[in-house]
């Protein structure tokens, strides 16, 4: 690996050259090896002075080949899905990474063609473990902060379509984005170290990154929406046009999450394809200046604020409200620097808007449903994977947050609802004439009698979740005569059972539950199928005719008859043991 500072004074003929260099130097000559001392110290000394470094061949070849032939999967499937829905002509089957964008969104205008796939790489082994932890990558984080490097929650991987402005990004400061994320968690803002990685060869025509010198020394800029995107007020950009490194993949430019910098127009006929991802940051460590604000004073978060005791977020105009000292429209703040981009606010299960926000005691949120599903198989926070009570089972709506998002993305929000709506619900009340309910096969129960169940099946704990997250409400029903346990086949539950409701719910240590139950009516089953191991039916309610006074005495009359026979005939059995018992041995 071969470390590059870039100075004022070098020309965009000596930044070619000097990237061309980088490019042919072979990867192999320090890739495995520990970094000494003087190369440690000159990119920790170059972070401090300049607030970025630019190094060349650093990541893995195979990494970066790997990372583009998976682009290249992900770009087919869109192409496909956008030519079947007539959204582009034509696929452009055959064409290479660096064009067949720019060729399919040829009619449909630059704008129309993606440009963040954060969804199609966020479970990506190539680039959550080969790109954003390159060993020798990590090897050097590790040496400039002393300490093994901890991956940032946020990252991207964005396209540039010639003649798109969707990328563009006017001067702006890191932290502005990545800090709502800790805010919304109520978690302290980090400092990061920021990493941009080309995966095409990057130059001045197709819109390099460019970087101002010594910006982060001056603290944070309060940001302002501009153009739909967050940056620096006019009189906070630099007076010249900053430093563009023009960079081959393999290269990477790391950055504090106080540098200026920004990205211009892609004028060039192909694609420009990279990655940027951010490594967390302590308190402790001396690579970045204390945060503060421009002009002095603590950022927000760290100190004293604005003058009034409260942060000016970016995006917001005019006097401070009570609402923003929250969490939530600290991060709404941050978010509206676009609009239309749900990411911020992504459900890390679904990867969709969060809809009926839930917020674990670890901080992360996502859709209810999603929970519901999640702790069917592991009570694990799907995000962090730490252990969740069986509790969160039953963990309410954050309301604050359901209402900010329906406010602040109000069509996507609007499109949840009305799926949600739609959807069947298997625990629907006993109030309409057929109705579906989840099915308990376990025994017969009566109106109006009560039991108490210890369950620990997976499918009936999933059914109990969904069952206390709607009406408290199932179906309990026995296996019919005929269930076919004896033949092996599947099994059949009674055509007829009872509607119950759950008294008293609670959940175990090992995931179950106890419950106690009460019948309510009865029902008779018109179909049924299973969801997720369990069945669930169509039903009928049936209605129960009073009985006369005069069926009552004659069923109470044969009852007793009935009785009466099976007493003598026990009578009987138990004399006829006594005088066996008594009579002597021949």
């Amino acid at each position: 690996m071969r470390t590059t500072v870039s100075t004022p004074s070098a020309t965009n003929a000596g930044a070619a050259d000097e990237a061309a260099a980088g490019a042919a130097a072979p990867y192999g000559a320090t890739a495995g090896e520990t970094l000494d001392h003087t190369e440690a110290d000159a990119v920790r000394a170059a972070l401090r002075e300049r607030g970025y470094v630019v190094l060349h061949n650093v990541i893995d070849p195979a990494a970066i080949a790997r990372a583009r032939a998976h682009l290249e999967m992900a770009v087919d499937a869109h192409l496909e899905q956008a030519a079947a829905a007539g959204a582009v002509p034509d696929a452009c089957v055959g064409l290479p990474l660096e064009t067949r964008l720019a060729r399919a969104y040829d009619q449909a205008g630059p704008d129309a063609a993606p440009v963040s796939w954060v969804a199609q790489t966020k479970s990506s082994f190539v680039f959550q473990q080969l790109l954003f932890r390159d060993a020798t990558l990590c090897r050097l984080m590790e040496q400039i902060t002393g300490r093994p490097p901890c991956l940032a929650p946020r990252f991207n991987v964005r396209s540039k379509v010639p003649g798109s402005a969707a990328v563009s990004f006017p001067w702006h400061q890191d932290h502005a984005f990545f800090r709502w994320h800790y805010l919304l968690k109520r978690q302290p803002v980090r400092r990061l170290l920021a990493v941009w990685a080309p995966l095409l060869p990057t130059d001045a025509n197709n819109g390099v990154l460019s970087l101002e010198a010594g910006s982060h020394a001056h603290g944070f800029v309060p940001h302002r929406r501009v153009g739909g995107f967050l940056a620096v007020p006019p009189e906070a950009e630099p007076a010249g046009e900053g430093e563009a490194p023009l960079l081959c993949p393999g290269d990477v430019v790391i950055f504090t999450d106080l540098t200026l910098h920004r990205s211009g127009p892609n004028c060039s006929a192909g694609v420009r394809w990279t990655a940027d991802w951010a490594y967390e940051l302590l308190d402790t460590d001396d690579i970045c200046p204390p945060l503060r604000r421009s002009g002095g004073g603590a950022e927000p978060g760290h100190g004293e604020g604005s003058a009034d005791g409260r942060e000016e977020l970016p995006g917001q105009m005019g006097p401070p409200s009570a609402e923003r000292s929250s969490g939530v429209a600290v991060a709404l703040g941050a978010a509206r620097g676009n609009a239309e981009d749900t990411s911020p606010f992504e459900c890390p299960v679904c990867l969709r808007l969060i809809y009926l926000p839930t917020t674990l005691h670890c901080g992360h949120s996502l859709c209810r449903g999603c929970l519901v599903a999640c702790m069917q198989h592991a009570a694990r926070c799907p995000e962090c994977r730490v252990d969740l009570p069986p509790q969160m089972t039953f963990a309410a709506t954050s309301y604050a947050l359901h209402k900010a998002l329906g406010k602040l993305y109000p069509s996507e929000y609007a499109a949840r609802e009305a799926e949600d709506a739609a959807a069947p619900t298997p625990t629907a009340g006993p109030s309409t004439g057929h109705t579906s309910l989840p099915l308990f096969v376990l025994e017969p129960l009566l109106p109006r009698q009560r039991m108490q169940l210890h369950v620990f099946e997976p499918r009936y704990t999933a059914l109990t979740r969904r069952v206390m997250a709607g009406d408290r409400t199932f179906g309990m029903v026995a296996l019919a005569h005929d269930h076919g346990l004896a033949t092996g086949t599947i099994p059949r539950a009674a055509p007829v059972g009872v509607l119950v409701r759950v008294l008293d719910c609670r959940p175990l240590s090992h995931g179950g539950f106890i419950i106690s139950i009460e019948g309510v009516r009865r029902f008779r089953t018109l179909r049924t199928w299973d969801v997720d191991g369990y069945s669930v039916a169509q039903v009928a309610w049936l209605a129960d005719e009073p009985v006369t006074e005069l069926e009552r005495r004659i069923e109470t009359t044969l009852l007793g008859a009935e009785l009466s026979a099976m007493l003598d005939e026990w009578e009987d059995e138990v004399r006829s043991l006594s005088l066996r018992h008594a009579a002597p041995e021949a």
